[in-house]
């Protein structure tokens, strides 16, 4: 996944935002330390908002009931997203942790809008013709910060649209855009128009102060290899714990025990260290079980254990059933497999579970037949 995909991504989690099946717009919250004792808040992740809701609501909840749980005053501290809480998690998440390196500060404490966009870690985009997805705007003298996360061209190859992303206090996490007029004037030109729902153009120009282009993103973030998945999984160890990235010192989202079944989505290998993409963030490859459907094609199925083991050229008995798994990993499926010590061939379905009554002398012209097993790749590309 690119930096600029995996960065829209993360901004839906909150503009998309969703709990119990209803999509949710999720309020707006800043830290109130006007009042004794302060209130502090609006820096909870995606998936620590959805923890909080669901163990204040019970599931089956309608929209409405959800809707006026996030919205009580004595919940938007832990249900609402301030402006840098959002712009701080999305574009660290996205790059893979760059934010967090630089600016030290976790999501529970986060960094003001003032901070992100203070060009001493960064450079000024004057024209627009210079911005890039990952820029920050700022706006309000500092006050409030904005994502950038696309930028289009038209077929003579000059910008014409800017798309962004904030959070703030009238329509919470929310998306706008800004129709690009002349790509060597800045984005406070009258040439350009912005689109929000916040603000009218004039009202959008009249706040914007400029645009930043972090010196941690400067250079390109180098993505994650992310490759897509669909795994039905177990969690096999005590306080397992779910963090927000693909790194033991990324923070903690949530911890699980054994039995406890999750879904991934996709999965990578940093450092050498295996991770799996669940809902709630990244655990380890160590402490899971279960099938794996890489890229999401039927023909690219193989078998995690604990340790991130997985069985290589032999037959494994899962769940009652026989499987054969070929020299790359993968389950064969749908073929024959001759047998290594009489002339026979075993028939393997299309999810791989071998059919005994399905044996043959001789197979049936049309499907594959693998002679050995332990020597040939099960996946064929």
């Amino acid at each position: 996944m690119s930096f600029q995909s995996d960065l829209k991504s993360r901004i839906e989690e909150y503009t998309e935002f969703s709990v119990y099946g209803e999509k949710i717009q999720l309020p707006y919250f800043i830290s109130n330390t006007q009042v004794v004792p302060p209130v502090y808040g609006g820096k909870n992740t995606p998936a620590l908002i959805r923890s909080y809701i669901m163990a204040g609501l019970p599931a089956g909840s309608t929209k409405a009931q959800i809707e006026t749980f996030v919205n009580d005053s004595n919940n938007k501290p832990k249900t609402g997203i301030d402006c840098s809480g959002f712009a701080y998690y999305t574009v660290n998440e996205a790059s893979g942790g760059a934010l967090m390196a630089v600016f030290g500060s976790s999501y529970a404490n986060g960094v003001k809008a003032s901070t992100l966009t203070n060009t001493a870690y960064g450079t000024k985009c004057t024209k627009a013709a210079d911005i890039v997805p990952g820029c920050l705007m700022s706006s309000d003298s500092s006050g409030h910060v904005l994502v950038i996360y696309g930028v289009s061209y038209g077929s003579d190859g000059r910008v014409n649209r800017i798309d962004y992303a904030h959070s703030n206090g009238s329509k919470g996490p929310h998306l706008g855009y800004i129709i690009i007029g002349d790509p060597n004037a800045d984005l406070k030109a009258s040439s350009q128009t912005w689109y929000d729902i916040a603000y009218t153009d004039v009202q959008a120009r009249s706040l914007y102060d400029y645009t930043i282009r972090l010196d941690c993103l400067s250079g390109g973030v180098e993505p994650i290899d992310e490759i897509p998945v669909s795994a039905n999984l177990t969690v096999q160890g005590t306080d397992v714990n779910v963090r927000t990235n693909p790194s033991t010192s990324a923070s903690i989202v949530t911890k699980l025990s054994t039995g406890e079944s999750i879904q991934a989505t996709g999965r990578v290998l940093i450092d050498g260290e295996p991770w799996f993409h669940i809902s709630t963030g990244w655990i380890s490859g160590a402490y899971v079980q279960g099938w794996v459907k890489d890229y999401n094609d039927n023909n690219r199925w193989w078998y995690v254990q604990r340790g991130y083991s997985y069985p290589v050229s032999t037959w494994m008995t899962v769940g009652g059933k026989d499987y054969c798994f070929g020299k790359d990993g993968y389950l064969f499926v749908e073929c024959y497999i001759k047998s290594e010590d009489k002339e026979k061939y075993y028939w393997v379905d299309d999810d791989g579970v071998y059919l005994q009554q399905y044996d043959a002398d001789v197979p049936d012209a049309g499907y594959r037949v693998v002679y050995n097993y332990k020597t040939e790749n099960a996946y064929q590309g």
